[in-house]
This record gives C-alpha cells, sequence and structure tokens, in this order.
C-alpha cells in the first residue's frame, strides 16, 4: 500500500515539473513555448493569420508580443470578418477608422523596418443604411492608395463594394463621380500586382504631354467598378507607362467619353474585357498577346485586332460587328 503511494505522489510530481517546463517563457512568470521563438518565426507566425485585426490584437497579450505585428509583411483588412459593417454606419466607421490607425502605426514604427509588401483590403458597405458612410469610403481609399505608392508596396489590392443604389445613381448620372487619383509625382517602381474595384469613382490619371506615370514593374493589372476616360485609360496600359505588363483585366468599366479604346502593348499576355460601356470601338496592338475574352460589351461596334499568337479566344458579339486585320491565329479557339 505505502509502495502504491509513493508511485502515485511521485509520477504527480514528475507531471508538475514537465507542467513547470512548459510554462517557461522569456524567463517571465507566465510565459509559453510560443513567446519563446525568435521573432522572426513570431513574425511569420503573424503573417499566417487572415486579418489584420487579428494579428494587431497580439499586441496586448504580453510584453514579449508589443509591436511584434509591425514586421509582418502583409496587411490584409476584411470587413466581411466584421458582420456589422455592411448593415450599420457606426461599425462602418469603426472599421474605417481601424484600418486608418493601423496603417498610421505600421508607418511610424520605429522598432521594426520591415517593409509592408501586400495590402489587401475589402471594403463591403452594400447595404441601403450604410450610405451615409461613401463619401468617407472613397476619402479613406484614396488615402489608402496614397500609403501603398509612399511605402512602396509591391501588391494592392482594393476592392470597395458600395450600396447598389448608390452605384445605380452614379450610373445613371444622379450622383456626381467622386474623383480618385493617381499622381504622376508619385513612384511607382515597386508594385508589381495592382487590384482596383472602385464602386463607379472617376479615376484620374495626371498625365502631361512631357511626363507620365510609370510603373515600372507592374505585371498584373484588374481596375473594376470604375469611370476613366478612354484615352488615359489607353495611355495607362500602353508599354511607356507599363513597359511589364503581362495581364490585363478591365471588367465594368464606364468609359466616360463614348469612342475608341486603343490597347498597345508588347508583351502583354492576357487580357479579359468584361462589360465595358460607351466603348464603339476597340484596336489591340498585342503582339504577345495568348489569351483574349472580350464579353458583355454591348456598344462595341468595330474590332481591330494585331495579335498574331493569340490561342485561346472568346468574344461574344453583342450586334452586327465589323472585324478588320485579323492574323492567323492557332490553338483552341472558343
Amino acid at each position: 500500500m505505502g509502495y502504491s503511494t509513493m508511485g502515485v505522489r511521485s509520477r504527480s510530481r514528475s507531471k508538475r515539473r514537465r507542467s513547470a517546463t512548459l510554462s517557461v517563457g522569456d524567463g517571465g512568470v507566465g510565459g509559453d513555448l510560443i513567446s519563446s521563438l525568435p521573432d522572426d518565426l513570431l513574425v511569420r507566425i503573424l503573417d499566417l493569420l487572415p486579418d489584420t485585426r487579428d494579428v494587431v490584437r497580439t499586441h496586448a497579450l504580453s510584453r514579449r508580443w508589443r509591436g511584434l505585428w509591425t514586421g509582418v509583411p502583409a496587411l490584409r483588412f476584411n470587413s466581411v470578418r466584421w458582420p456589422a459593417v455592411r448593415m450599420e454606419a457606426g461599425a462602418g466607421e469603426q472599421y474605417l477608422a481601424f484600418a486608418d490607425d493601423a496603417l498610421m502605426l505600421r508607418a511610424k514604427a520605429t522598432r521594426r523596418r520591415c517593409a509592408v509588401k501586400d495590402l489587401v483590403i475589402s471594403l463591403n458597405i452594400m447595404s441601403q443604411k450604410t450610405e451615409e458612410l461613401v463619401p468617407r469610403s472613397f476619402q479613406a481609399a484614396q488615402g489608402w492608395i496614397r500609403y501603398a505608392v509612399q511605402h512602396e508596396v509591391k501588391s494592392l489590392i482594393l476592392k470597395l463594394e458600395l450600396p447598389w443604389i448608390y452605384e445605380d445613381r452614379l450610373a445613371q448620372g444622379g450622383h456626381e463621380h467622386p474623383v480618385m487619383a493617381i499622381d504622376e509625382l508619385a513612384t511607382y517602381a515597386k508594385l508589381d500586382t495592382m487590384h482596383l474595384r472602385l464602386g463607379f469613382a472617376q479615376l484620374e490619371l495626371s498625365f502631361s504631354s512631357s511626363s507620365m506615370v510609370v510603373f515600372t514593374s507592374l505585371t498584373d493589372l484588374s481596375l473594376e467598378d470604375t469611370t476613366v476616360a478612354g484615352h488615359l485609360l489607353s495611355r495607362l496600359v500602353s508599354s511607356p507607362c507599363c513597359p511589364r505588363l503581362r495581364k490585363l483585366r478591365l471588367d465594368h468599366l464606364h468609359l466616360s467619353t463614348t469612342g475608341d479604346l486603343l490597347l498597345e502593348a508588347s508583351v502583354l499576355l492576357e487580357l479579359s474585357l468584361d462589360k465595358i460601356e460607351n466603348m464603339q470601338s476597340l484596336e489591340l496592338r498585342t503582339p504577345s498577346l495568348r489569351v483574349l475574352h472580350v464579353v458583355h460589351c454591348y456598344d462595341l461596334e468595330v474590332f481591330t485586332v494585331s495579335a498574331p499568337r493569340i490561342d485561346d479566344l472568346m468574344f461574344w458579339a453583342q450586334q452586327p460587328l465589323r472585324i478588320d486585320d485579323i492574323n492567323q491565329m492557332s490553338g483552341s479557339v472558343s
């Protein structure tokens, strides 16, 4: 009997010793094995979290974690993870304030100098109850684009989804289109991916006769729910402006002036056009193009193409269409 009791006590002491060992972290009481990991490894763990709000919350765990989040290379803000944002203007304002504050803190962080490589912001305020938040949303989105440029972000994905009734009024001319600007004085050398969904804001590009915005590294560009002048769009995607552009997607664009759209890009490989309003004529000068999808372009009347390497073609004509200068195509065409 005495032997049995001694055995129980011995196992109990051993378990306590193992527990004490597992609880030792950075030398303080209440630490843990995770906290004892090197900073670089902790930052990699934080980078796996799906939303920046979860990342920032780790700041309050302990002194050991304070400021670690400022070394995470990707910032991801998704309003879907704030369920009340779509229905309540107050929740939407909190989301905008959080995103602005997090970016400001990241810009001011002195402990770490790790640059933000990827910035992903998705704002969904599609409920009519949040319509009053629309002007503030456009203001915030312009600031996010400016942040990405000033801090040399490599990948910018910005999705702004507004109440459908507001977008409908914009489309019908019931509201003046808010303006989102790309400044010619900014530096875009590091940006290689840019996806913008702008809630039918007017995209302004500061081109002049002597200078233009140059996206030295941009290879992947997507514009969605955006209003833009056709001649400015042509210059934006041209080889002098985007010399490395490989993939271009234009979806639900409203050309502010009815007329022609010329896309001249020497190294472009993939092009997708879907729901381009007021585009009556489309001309492609894309010698490297392999994939071309053009659908739901109801105003298109004339299509001129010089793209001899196309092997994947999807083209839905909505009305009798004049097609000029078709080069020989190979491969599967659907």
